[in-house]
């Protein structure tokens, strides 16, 4: 039998903000549909020598998705505004 995992989807919203994707929730991959036309953000935690991460902006109808795979995303920060709505997938 084929290895199974779970997926997660459904929205969040200002309610929910800020969304922290920690390693405590075994995700290692996730995509984000920004369905509004407030722009939504994504923070990564990891620095890439001496550049410290910034955040990502979300757009209208943009997806962003993030996978590393055999391993699970340490944390990810999503802001959402208010009067924001996004559809997440996550395994």
């Amino acid at each position: 039998m084929a290895q199974t995992t779970p997926i997660f989807t459904g929205t969040l919203t200002n309610s929910d903000s800020p969304f922290t994707i920690t390693s405590e929730m075994g995700v290692s991959n996730i995509s984000i549909l920004n369905l509004s036309s407030v722009t939504a953000t994504v923070l990564g935690t990891r620095s890439l020598g001496s550049k410290t991460p910034s955040a990502i902006n979300i757009a209208e109808n943009v997806t962003y998705s993030a996978s590393v795979e055999g391993y699970v995303i340490d944390s990810l920060v999503i802001t959402i505004p208010p009067s924001c709505t996004l559809q997440v997938t996550a395994s």
